[in-house]
């Protein structure tokens, strides 16, 4: 089921059918969505992907460099 691009509450309405094991059934259950639950369900992007790179290949590359100019 997808997120609603808009933060607030949401009713979902259901209805279950009678089976042999399950008894029919209706309700409504109110959802609330906030604006951090719309982004979490989007991911990263692409921005987030990047910064994640470009900090991995900082904290690799400082030791190195480090160790490069300072050695003595």
């Amino acid at each position: 089921m997808p997120v609603p691009d808009i933060s607030g509450n949401y009713t979902l309405y259901y209805a279950i059918e009678q089976t042999h094991n399950l008894a029919p059934s209706t309700g409504a259950i109110n959802i609330s969505i906030s604006l951090v639950d719309i982004l979490t369900s989007q991911g990263i992007g692409v921005n987030g992907f990047a910064i994640g790179i470009l900090t991995s290949f900082t904290i690799v590359a400082i030791p190195l460099i480090r160790q490069k100019y300072l050695a003595v």
